[in-house]
C-alpha cells in the first residue's frame, strides 16, 4: 500500500504459498514460499523474479536482510543464507526444529526462534549456529530493541521474555 493509499496487489505463480517478507537488497520486497520452498524478488516495478530454489524440506518462513546485505531466511530445517544474485547457504538446525522468525541483532549475528523446537539461538555471519541453554514454550517471534537486549514473543507461557547479552533470560 502506497503512503497515499492505493493498495497494489502482486500475482504470485498459481499455488504460491508466501509467508515471510521484508524489504532488502536491489529496492525490492523479498518473499519466502514456504510450501514451494522459493524465494522470490519483487522489484519496483512490481515484478516477480524467482531468485532460488531453497528445496531440501526448508519449508522457509522468517526472512530478514542481515547487515551483510544477503537475506536470511528461518526455516524447518536450517538458517539460510541467500545473495541477492540468488546464492544459497545453508546452516542446519537440529533435526524438526523448525525455525520461525529470524532479525538482526546488535552483536552482528541473526537471531531466530524454532517454535517446535523451543529454542531460541544465533547465528552469525559467518554461519555458526548457537542454540541458548534456556528452553521455551513455543517461541513465535524475536526482536532487538536500541540497547541491544533481545525479545521473544513465547505463546505457549504467554510470556515476553528479555535476554540480556549475559544470556540471562527474564519472563514477563
Amino acid at each position: 500500500m502506497s503512503s497515499t493509499g492505493t493498495l497494489t496487489r502482486v500475482k504470485l505463480e498459481p499455488g504460491s504459498t508466501p509467508l515471510g517478507i521484508c524489504t532488502g537488497p536491489l529496492n525490492s520486497l523479498w518473499v519466502t514460499e514456504q510450501f514451494g520452498e522459493v524465494l522470490d524478488r519483487i522489484d519496483a516495478q512490481h515484478h516477480v523474479l524467482r531468485v532460488a530454489d531453497l528445496g531440501g524440506g526448508s519449508q522457509p518462513v522468517g526472512i530478514v536482510t542481515g547487515p551483510d546485505g544477503n537475506l536470511w531466511i528461518a526455516g524447518a530445517s536450517a538458517i539460510e543464507r541467500v545473495t541477492p544474485a540468488g546464492s544459497v547457504s545453508q546452516f542446519p538446525l537440529e533435526s524438526g526444529a523448525g525455525g520461525l522468525r529470524i532479525t538482526n541483532g546488535a552483536d552482528g549475528a541473526l537471531w531466530f526462534v524454532e517454535e517446535q523446537g523451543g529454542r531460541v539461538g544465533h547465528v552469525t555471519l559467518e554461519g555458526h549456529v548457537t542454540l541458548l541453554a534456556d528452553t521455551f514454550n513455543q517461541p513465535t517471534g524475536v526482536a532487538a530493541d536500541s540497547s541491544g537486549t533481545m525479545w521473544v514473543a513465547e505463546q505457549g507461557n504467554g510470556t515476553i521474555d528479555r535476554i540480556a547479552a549475559s544470556g540471562q533470560v527474564t519472563r514477563y
